[in-house]
């Protein structure tokens, strides 16, 4: 048997239908359903993590929540909603109840009281996950406001963006490292304290995101389009970041991204045409 006391302590309405329930096992790099499927199920995590995943508007595989023990997904089923709007995917083994679309609707005419309590707490659930997504919502909303305001002036936009993700965060540090393309060397574009510098790079790179941590710091490492790199930092003895941190900031960093991008290409632009005049003058 699987060790549910998690579940049953985050909800105690579980208790009295796991009976309805059923067990699943999930194999780490496996689907548990995939974007568009028909899926009449609802999940209970009992051990291990999960990665929700959506397609961007490149068809590429974008990370928008992690779960682990004690979490719910493909809640919608519960109320007949059966297309799965993303994917889940199992990045450790995991271990799982499930509870059908039919049999929940079976427990609802019998047992009407338990069935509706259990409801309720699953709304509890859905409404605290809404919250903390208007949270991230808005706060990449006042980034991406800020990327247009400062799209022309690259040294104000860093300084603010660090500073605005420093404060989402509760990060002490923060920096940002800006790359030379020919030389694979980094440079300050801005940070919060003089105790950051380019130093701070971990050998080998960063190829999306890690958290490196020593006696002093743990920080954390946000590749910004291989242009840069984004480095928040905490003392070593205080709260890890977590995944919904890190994923917010890997999409606050995106957007960063795309302006340092645009602001290379103008700068290169600008060169060339130099070099042009100055060829004309001659």
């Amino acid at each position: 048997m699987l060790n549910k006391d998690s579940v049953i302590t985050k909800f105690p309405q579980v208790e009295t239908i796991l009976n309805q329930m059923k067990e699943r096992s999930v194999n780490a790099g496996e689907y548990i359903f995939q974007e568009n499927d028909e899926d009449h199920y609802f999940y209970l995590v009992i051990s291990g993590e999960i990665d929700i995943v959506k397609k961007n508007s490149d068809a590429k595989d974008r990370v928008i929540a992690h779960l682990k023990s004690g979490e719910i997904l493909g809640e919608g089923a519960l109320s007949g909603i059966y297309s799965k709007p993303a994917s889940a995917k199992a990045i450790t083994n995991v271990e799982l109840l499930t509870l059908s679309h039919e049999n929940f609707e079976q427990m609802l005419k019998d047992d009407c009281h338990n069935g509706v309590n259990f409801l309720l707490s699953i709304l509890n659930v859905v409404n605290g996950r809404l919250n903390e997504s208007n949270v991230k919502l808005l706060a990449l909303y006042e980034i991406n406001k800020l990327t247009v305001q400062y799209r022309d002036d690259l040294p104000k936009l860093l300084k603010i963006f660090t500073e605005k993700i420093m404060t989402i965060t509760d990060a002490e540090e923060g920096m940002v490292l800006l790359k030379n393309s020919h030389s694979d060397t980094y440079r300050v574009g801005y940070r919060s304290h003089e105790i950051l510098d380019e130093t701070i790079m971990p050998k080998g790179g960063i190829d999306s995101h890690k958290i490196v941590q020593d006696d002093k710091l743990q920080c954390l490492y946000v590749n910004l389009k291989n242009l840069g790199v984004l480095v928040l930092c905490r003392r070593e003895d205080e709260t890890r970041f977590d995944e919904d941190q890190i994923h917010t900031v890997v999409l606050a960093a995106e957007q960063v991204a795309n302006v340092i991008e645009d602001s290379g290409v103008k700068a290169s632009k600008k060169a060339a045409d130099m070099l042009h005049q100055k060829r004309f003058t001659i």
